[in-house]
């Protein structure tokens, strides 16, 4: 396999252009393509006289309004009555090959790591089988953007030479001319309707009140907020609560909420603040008193590597805190791991983790609304909770307002909160070095916290991570927290994130369903955090 990859990558050369992801298609009930997959080498290629291969020279005339627009993907489609006599392949696995009508109809090329500050362009190749060379046309389609707008370019494209000329690689120089004189231009535009429709199903069929949606890629971004008016019938005492929710209500995120203290406690310790194997006893003695009696002794090795692996084999709970097996030799999710790091960052830097992330991450990415502590805002846009199917009682009142918790008491929205993913997928301002900590696959998170036996995940430091065929690395976190549900997700390799946040307390698995909407994955994806027990369309 390496040979024949060596072998590939030689005979093919490059075409360099910038960053791009993946992209919804409203196609059958669904917003992302029919199917997508990494496109590597198999076993069953073999470069021969039958294959063309072409670098893509993109570039715009002086004078043109795309003269310094960035070009982000392209997408070469074979119309349906030569389709059967083309075929495309693409040979590094971080190239999304899309078949979206047929057997190899088209192919699209998407430059990964996008958001990386930085990053350089890659070289990218597009190969094509022409079995009936010289007959026929392709529609290659460019998506560029100014960083405010997407606009799909598109031009016809004879198979001929010495374009894809079998058994051979040629250089395939593409100028948009200023007066687009034999091109196409037309806004890139998602159907938002469309998919605040599949939204609002999935919350009706989960039996939701509400849910907030956010997914970015480098071509734009999607936020989708629904009221499900079917949770509340004509004569309910709630209806008094329900109103007509949008992108800029405020949900909890529950442990999700950790995240950002996360990558502060990561910037501590590249400036040498914190050790992440020193004993948090050693910087703060004091904290072996918010352990039980009994389990001091154990507490006295416990590290900030384990708290942020989860490996610190504390329990959830309120009061003095108690200790399972000895630290550093299981894994067990547990809230408290972040409230331990919260006790010895706030000692060390004299700053609550508040204004710690305030001025990290909140202020300068706009994050108005995004906080710890209750804000006055929250008076009139925090959504009420509820108790869900087994407990339908209205929850309008969040409890105890005043207490601030990495784990617990981060309320924001979806909108503000991918602004937060967007950073993290860029780096979150931290060295290459603690970035690929943070993804390392070190300690195994055990299949019954996700009721999937056959899923493998990690657990690096802070994100779930699970290495998955199809869409390379996945970060995850989620949460569950009385009636309140969230997840978040960034994948490195696809410049993509995705959060959702839900009020309702339930048994019912409607992650699976959002998953299939948003990514339409071959085989399902994690489930962690957002209704563990029923499947949407399966529950009693």
């Amino acid at each position: 396999m390496k040979t024949l990859r060596k072998l590939i990558s030689t005979i093919l050369l490059g075409a360099v252009f910038a960053f791009s992801a993946n992209a919804f298609v409203i196609e059958n009930g669904r917003v992302a393509p029919a199917q997508s997959q990494p496109a590597g080498a198999s076993g069953e290629f073999k470069f021969d006289k039958r294959l063309s291969a072409a670098r893509i020279d993109f570039t715009a005339e002086k004078g043109s309004k795309y003269a310094k627009w960035t070009l982000k993907r392209i997408v070469v489609s074979a119309p349906a009555e030569i389709a059967g006599n083309v075929k495309f392949h693409v040979t590094r696995n971080d190239i999304m090959l899309v078949q979206d009508a047929g057997l190899s109809r088209s192919i699209r090329l998407d430059v990964t790591g996008a958001a990386k500050i930085g990053n350089k362009p890659l070289p990218y190749n597009m190969t094509v089988y022409p079995a009936a060379l010289g007959a026929g046309v392709l529609n290659i389609d460019y998506y560029v953007t100014d960083g405010k707008n997407t606009e799909i370019l598109s031009h016809p494209v004879k198979i001929s030479s010495p374009v894809f000329e079998a058994g051979k690689t040629s250089v395939f120089s593409e100028t948009v001319p200023a007066d687009l004189q034999g091109w196409t231009s037309k806004p890139f535009v998602r159907d938002l309707d469309a998919i605040r429709a599949q939204v609002l199903s999935i919350a009706k069929r989960a039996n939701i009140a509400s849910m907030q949606v956010g997914y970015t890629d480098n071509l734009g971004e999607v936020f989708v907020t629904v009221t499900n008016p079917d949770w509340f019938n004509a004569n309910d005492t709630r209806k008094a609560w329900l109103r007509e929710f949008d992108d800029s209500d405020i949900f909890q995120a529950a442990e999700t909420g950790a995240m950002p203290f996360v990558y502060v406690v990561l910037k501590l310790v590249e400036n040498g603040t914190l050790d992440l194997d020193e004993p948090l006893c050693t910087y703060v003695p004091e904290i072996l008193d918010r352990f039980s009696k009994g389990a001091r002794a154990k507490a006295k090795t416990i590290t900030a590597r384990q708290c942020l692996q989860h490996i610190s084999c504390v329990k959830n709970g309120n009061g003095d805190i108690n200790i399972g097996n000895a630290p550093g030799s299981t894994y067990g999710e547990s809230r408290n791991n972040y409230m331990l790091l919260q006790w010895v960052v706030e000692e060390l830097t004299g700053k609550s983790v508040e204004d710690l992330c305030s001025k990290a991450i909140f202020k300068p990415l706009k994050m108005a609304n995004t906080s710890y502590k209750w804000l006055p805002v929250y008076a009139q846009k925090a959504v009420s909770g509820y108790g869900g199917t087994d407990n339908p009682v209205n929850r309008p009142d969040w409890g105890e307002r005043n207490w601030v918790e990495p784990g617990t008491s981060l309320r924001t929205n979806a909108t503000e909160f991918s602004a937060f993913l967007k950073w993290a997928l860029a780096g979150g301002g931290l060295k290459q070095k603690t970035i690929d900590s943070m993804f390392e696959s070190k300690v195994h998170v055990a299949a019954p916290e996700y009721r999937r036996e056959r899923m493998s995940q990690w657990r690096g430091l802070g994100w779930i991570v699970e290495n998955n065929d199809e869409f390379g690395t996945i970060a995850l976190h989620s949460g569950r927290n009385a009636q309140w549900r969230s997840t978040a997700m960034i994948f490195p390799e696809r410049g993509e994130t995705f959060c959702v946040f839900t009020d309702t307390a339930n048994r019912i698995n409607y992650y699976d369903a959002l998953m299939d909407l948003f990514f339409a994955p071959k085989e399902p994806l994690a489930c962690f955090g957002c209704g563990y027990l029923y499947p949407l369309d399966n529950r009693k």
